[in-house]
């Protein structure tokens, strides 16, 4: 990433999710992230905040270990956790941020290109995850990604990039 980062210091770096999920430790922190007291940093939020992650989107199994662990992965997380197509069962408020705005020097001397990420997670998780069918509605990607599109368009975005995470 750092040689990335010089060889090419307008590239964005994001994740299309299901960090919390694939390793025995990964695994352990996200248990600890869903039970009482206080919690150590998440190994894998450790590791995006040095690398400076420009946004996260939500995965399945970020899901997996409940609202509250969620909650305190996203506390622990520098970078935006996006997910525009979920939100609050009872309220229909969303639940995370839809899309983050980055402004991006890609040529030297020249004003930076607005770009807008969003982020998208696919509607499966309801039916994969039973625990949050109570609490989250999920709206289809085709739907979300264009009111997404046009807000970030309307915020000023001139390039648009989707991370999507569909299952």
């Amino acid at each position: 990433v750092r040689r990335l980062r010089r060889e090419a210091p307008h590239a964005l770096l994001v994740d299309a999710g299901d960090v919390l999920e694939g390793s025995a430790l990964s695994h352990h922190y996200a248990r600890l992230l869903a039970g009482p007291g206080d919690v150590p940093l998440h190994p894998m939020a450790a590791v995006m905040n040095h690398l400076r992650y420009d946004a996260v989107t939500l995965g399945n199994h970020e899901l997996d270990y409940g609202l509250a662990a969620l909650a305190r992965f996203r506390e622990q997380l520098d970078a935006p956790l996006l997910a525009g197509n979920v939100h609050d069962a009872v309220t229909g408020e969303p639940t995370l941020e839809g899309y983050v705005l980055r402004d991006v020097a890609v040529l030297d001397g020249a004003p930076p290109v607005r770009v807008g990420i969003i982020g998208l997670t696919t509607p499966k998780v309801a039916s994969w995850n039973r625990d949050v069918r109570a609490y989250l509605r999920f709206t289809d990607l085709d739907t979300a990604a264009g009111s997404l599109v046009d807000a970030v368009r309307d915020a000023g975005a001139e390039v648009v990039v989707a991370v999507v995470h569909s299952g």
